[in-house]
């Protein structure tokens, strides 16, 4: 069988080569029992059934699922290895290959590896201390590179002439990490405190040297530095992060954890959060209103909350959901954290409602305000873990895992459209852009297209053959997007004319698929660790984004359609250019898997949210990053500091610091403009460098640098 990670187990067909001794003998019982069914040198599970009903089956896999899908990915791995000739490139490597040698190795294990899968991890094992042997040599290179960079990043200043403070502190900095490079603990002690005390070192590299927009410079920067891209981090939860969103205005940020709390940031790291605390279970969703104004949490507590943004007031609780017995209901999909509790919860298009789909059974549609009573959308012989207003607002869609969406009047009058015709669990249900559709996807192996209303029989999209995992209407409403285990996406007419568009060249089962804002591409997410984005009408070869070490978790396109998004189990998120020109800037400085990561409404930063216990909003393009530089330096050089320290006369000193204000748009900002800066020449008491992420942090170095040019 195959165990699901945040979708259901699944049959899988096991060669019998893999059951030897013991192993063979409890598979001859297991058929004996027809619980088991061989089919020539093959064996699968009778039936899908039993993996959700037979609780011994449940306990077995319970006591090491961990170990289980551990082994199952090596299995997965050693195929594709085999499969592709002993393809070095896919081995594994670093903390995943550790883990797997510790644990399958470990004697007291009943996971007993086949010869392919020893030979798998022992070549991956061979492989990482030959890299580890080349990157010793590597790092004398890099040396010599960095100082050839401190070189060229010195006659940039001479020729550029921007009077920044962060100048001289960039130099210092860099030639601080030279310095420890001669000792390698010593180099990444230097280069950790360098990312800690000063990121925006790598947004000068970014933003103040005129090239910015050459391919690859970006991440040249990042690499040569070996710092991550500067990012703000918004640290204070104590569970995984399973979410985060920018609101509506892009300004602020809302986070869910497990640590049953969510909480409102300020997009740039100021200020301190504002914790919205008061579930007793993990958070499972969080969303702003439409006017930014208010948040909607869903808690496996069994409860809904409608908080004010800025913290303010205390929360409209919306309770009376009644849970529904246990984890044997978990959804298909669900993300870790969705249990016994509620699955979704959303504000209308106006912002006066809320909707809440629940493992009880039912949906619910509240008065954002609290006041009186729900409309309880009941009907779902099995948990809602879907529910969604329509465009309007006037209706409202649920899926469930009896096989049926239903689509209610969202004032709760008159009866629901029921519909019914999947012979499996729906995955997901959503309207069209017109309100007037709704497309479902089902384990069935089929999608729908249904109107609305009920009228006419649905449009059955079929020919994939495994579960389908996601489907979404195109922004136009012409087409719809499926995805699929059977790796493999399409692209269908909505009206269910001609045959599909077949997105295929993927390796593994397709996880997520989205249209690009004008209907044109489309991107998918894929656990074979790579995205890709293709023309919807199938035309040309598909843009390849290849570059993560471990599944694909999401892929989203900016908001103009130039750009994608990806995050990844391998602890980081990527954008890349969308039509695959260039190279992709890494966010790496998560320590856990990265869930999640949009664009902000602007296209000008990304939020990323990861079970490392952070979310972090990064700074990605050339004019964030700009913006970011400006917020954390000192102002430029003033008249004084440039007659003391560059020697320059009076009057070309006032007319340089007036340019500086002019290239930095701050000639218009009275407080920008200083006539004096403490010079810590002037007392030995300054030289003790301020805390570490202060203002004058900045202007102690500088000043310690530029006071002393000769030193450079």
């Amino acid at each position: 069988m195959h165990l699901g990670e945040g979708t259901g187990d699944t049959r899988r067909t096991a060669p019998l080569a893999e059951f030897t001794g013991a192993d063979r003998t409890v598979l001859d019982g297991l058929v004996e029992h027809r619980l088991v069914t061989l089919d020539g040198e093959t064996a699968s599970i009778a039936h899908e059934a039993l993996l959700r009903e037979w609780q011994t089956l449940q306990g077995w896999l319970a006591e090491d699922r961990s170990g289980l899908r551990l082994r199952q990915e090596v299995t997965a791995g050693a195929q594709l290895w085999a499969s592709h000739a002993r393809d070095e490139g896919l081995l594994w490597r670093g903390a995943r290959l550790q883990r797997a040698v510790e644990v399958l190795a470990d004697d007291a294990t009943d996971l007993v590896l086949t010869p392919d899968e020893q030979a798998f991890l022992q070549a991956g094992v061979a492989r990482d201390e030959a890299e580890a042997e080349a990157a010793r040599t590597r790092a004398q290179e890099r040396l010599r590179a960095a100082r050839r960079l401190i070189a060229a990043l010195v006659a940039v200043v001479l020729v550029v002439g921007v009077g920044l403070a962060i100048t001289g502190l960039l130099l210092v900095q860099l030639q601080q990490a030279l310095v420890a490079s001669e000792n390698r603990g010593r180099a990444q002690a230097a280069l950790r405190a360098l990312a800690e005390r000063q990121p925006v070192a790598a947004r000068w590299l970014h933003a103040g040297v005129q090239d910015v927009e050459t391919p690859g410079w970006r991440q040249t920067a990042l690499d040569l530095l070996d710092l991550p891209a500067p990012t703000t981090v918004l640290h204070g939860h104590t569970g995984p992060v399973i979410a985060a969103a920018f609101s509506p205005d892009g300004q602020r940020v809302v986070t869910a954890s497990l640590d049953d709390t969510a909480r409102v940031w300020q997009a740039d790291g100021t200020g301190l959060p504002v914790v919205l605390e008061g579930h007793t279970n993990g958070v499972t969703a969080a969303a702003f209103s439409p006017d930014d104004q208010h948040v909607v949490t869903a808690s496996d507590d069994r409860t809904a909350r409608v908080w004010r943004a800025d913290g303010t007031g205390s929360p409209v609780v919306l309770e009376g959901h009644t849970g529904g017995g246990g984890s044997v209901f978990r959804r298909p999909g669900a993300r870790v954290g969705q249990g016994d509790g509620l699955w979704a919860a959303a504000f209308s298009p106006d912002g006066q409602h809320v909707v809440t789909a629940s493992v009880d059974g039912t949906a619910r549609v509240w008065r954002a305000d609290g006041t009186g009573d729900p409309v309880v959308l009941e009907g779902h012989a099995g948990p809602v873990w879907a529910a969604a207003f329509s465009p309007d607002g006037a209706h409202v869609v649920t899926a469930s895992w009896n096989g049926t969406a239903r689509v209610w009047r969202a004032d709760g009058t008159g009866s629901p459209v029921v519909l019914e015709g999947h012979a499996d669990d729906v995955r997901a249900a959503s309207f069209s852009p017109d309100g007037q559709r709704v497309v479902t996807a089902s384990d069935d192996r089929t999608a729908r297209v249904w109107q609305a209303d009920g009228t006419e029989d649905p449009v059955v999209l079929e020919g994939h053959t495994d579960s389908v995992t996601a489907a979404a209407f195109s922004p136009d409403g012409q087409h719809v997007v499926t995805a699929s285990c059977d790796r493999t996406a399409r692209v269908w007419r909505a009206d269910g004319t001609g045959a599909p568009v077949v997105l295929q060249g993927h390796t593994d089962r397709v996880t997520a698929a989205a249209f690009s804002p004008d209907s044109q591409r489309v991107v998918t997410a894929s656990d074979d660790r790579t995205a890709r984005v293709w023309q919807a009408d199938g035309t040309g070869a598909p843009v390849v984004l290849k570059g993560h070490t471990g599944f694909v978790n999401a892929a989203a396109f900016s908001p103009d359609g130039q750009r994608v998004v990806t995050a990844s189990r391998d602890r980081t998120a990527r954008v890349w250019q969308a039509d695959g020109t260039g190279s992709s800037v890494v966010l790496q400085g998560h320590n856990g898997v990265v869930m999640a990561a949009v664009f902000s409404p602007d296209g000008q930063r990304v939020v990323t949210a990861s079970w490392d216990r952070t979310a972090r909003v990064w700074p990605w393009s050339p004019d964030s990053l700009r913006q970011a530089l400006l917020r954390e330096t000192e102002p430029c050089l003033a008249e004084a500091q440039r007659v003391r320290f560059l020697d320059e006369p009076v009057d070309v000193a006032r007319a340089r610091y007036l340019g500086c204000l002019r290239a930095t748009d701050r000639l218009d900002n009275p407080s920008a403009i200083v006539d004096h800066v403490v010079d810590p020449w002037d007392d030995p008491h300054q030289l003790q460098p301020p805390r570490a992420h202060s203002r004058g942090w900045t202007r102690w170095l500088a000043g310690l640098t530029l006071g002393r040019p000769r030193s450079l």
